[in-house]
């Protein structure tokens, strides 16, 4: 009984290191994805949030309220600043670096 629990173990602290391991573009799209109803192939880096995923001025909010709440460092990201995916991946991942 011991060696199956020493075997589920590093099976699930490799499940877990994936996750931390996605990237932030990866990240931001998957949230995405479920916050607005798309499939992830469908999203674009370019994708203008107000045109292309018509998204509004308080659901970009809400989404970054949303990414803060799953860990992303959004503290610093001025919502004026952000007018497209890219720019939103490019901000989060800048204040995750600095």
């Amino acid at each position: 009984m011991t060696r199956q629990k020493k075997t589920s173990q590093p099976a699930k602290a490799a499940a877990h290191s994936v996750s931390e391991n996605e990237t932030t573009e990866t990240q931001v799209k998957k949230h995405l994805t479920d916050y607005i109803g798309v499939e992830l192939e469908d999203i674009e880096n370019e994708d203008s949030l107000a045109e292309d995923l018509h998204m509004s001025a308080s659901d970009v909010s809400e989404f970054i309220e949303r990414l803060g709440n799953q860990g992303l460092d959004t503290s610093s990201l001025v919502l004026e600043d952000i007018k497209s995916v890219s720019d939103l991946i490019e901000s989060i991942s800048s204040e995750e670096l600095g």
